[in-house]
């Protein structure tokens, strides 16, 4: 899959229920600092309900002065989500997302206000990988599992600055990604994540996660998909046999979320490969989100981007190598 076609919007109009985020995170190389904006579309399932488009945006500090985060939200007839192999172009009021992949740069810039905070933003990124699949290719024009989830542009580049309340934040440098999902109803419960350069591997990139939902009434077991990219290589166990035989489980002991994982497969010469995971984060450094369901109701999303992350990879064959982020892991637990 190329990049404009892993950002091309999925949404095609009516009231059959849909959500869509295009997202945005990047953290300082040294401070435990990052920011996340995140741009969506909500068209609750069925007539009468507003359809709206989002604006979310949160910078995460582990430092004095702590987390902001703001939400708004506006009809979406006022807005626009466009995308073809020219770019995409993202348009909510006067807030804006650019992605240009033939130059493999783009652009954001924006303010929202709520909760008597304020947070306005005006970056650009350039770079960036080929996409990163959390699922196996096929799987995202199949209706099982209705929530999907890519990354266009892995190991972006962030320049610019966002204002905190008024507070200037430089951005320099900052790695990060540019991310797509979409659906017809959210994930029953799981846990995300992804680091985007560890502090011993700057170049080396994570996503992964463990879910579950629920099929005609029953909840399915944990599926918990890969895939890492390092040294050159792509460890890509994401596909819903090796996801199912993967092993995820997350929770908290009262000040810290924790969550572990561990996969294995062969690789093309048939050699076993293992690759096990740990993130933790401080319960105070997780921002709660309300994620409206399209068919109603709503999901909690506990969301940090300032996590830690630990991850190991066996190969047979050769020595076990261990990557280390100690604060610029994104880190989400949704129930």
């Amino acid at each position: 899959m190329e990049r404009w076609e892993a950002n091309v919007p999925r949404y095609r109009g009516g009231t059959g229920g849909h959500y869509e985020s295009y997202f945005v995170r990047a953290n300082h190389p040294g401070r435990p600092l990052g920011l996340w904006i995140r741009y969506t579309i909500f068209v609750p399932t069925g007539a009468g309900r507003p359809a709206q488009a989002e604006l979310w945006a949160a910078v995460f500090s582990g430092e004095p002065g702590g987390t902001v985060s703001v939400y708004e939200a506006v009809p979406l007839a006022t807005a626009s989500f466009a995308g073809s192999q020219s770019g995409l172009q993202v348009r909510i009021g006067p807030a804006v997302l650019d992605d240009d992949p033939q130059g493999r740069r783009g652009s954001l810039s924006g303010r929202a206000a709520s909760g008597g905070h304020d947070i306005s933003w005006d970056l650009a990124y350039d770079g960036g990988a080929d996409p990163v699949l959390l699922l196996a290719e096929r799987l995202y024009d199949r209706g099982f599992p209705r929530a999907k989830a890519l990354v266009p542009a892995p190991m972006a580049v962030f320049t610019g600055q966002v204002r905190v309340d008024g507070e200037a934040v430089q951005v320099n440098g900052w790695t990060g990604s540019q991310n797509h999902n979409w659906g017809s109803r959210h994930t029953d419960e799981y846990a995300w994540g992804q680091v985007a350069g560890f502090d011993n591997a700057p170049d080396s990139f994570l996503e992964c996660s463990s879910a579950r939902v629920t099929v005609a009434g029953l909840r399915t077991p944990w599926l918990t998909p890969i895939v890492l990219r390092h040294d050159g290589r792509e460890y890509a166990l994401n596909g819903l046999r090796a996801a199912r035989r993967a092993r995820g489980s997350y929770g908290a002991n009262g000040t810290e979320y924790a969550w572990t994982l561990h996969s294995a497969s062969r690789d093309e010469a048939e050699r076993t490969v293992v690759v096990s995971a740990q993130f933790r984060a401080p319960a105070d450094s997780f921002v709660s989100f309300d994620y409206r369901n399209p068919p109603g109701g709503s999901k909690t999303c506990l969301n940090t981007k300032i996590g830690m992350c630990d991850v190991r990879i066996e190969r047979e064959g050769a020595a076990p190598v261990t990557l280390r982020s100690a604060n610029r892991a994104a880190f989400e637990i949704l129930s």
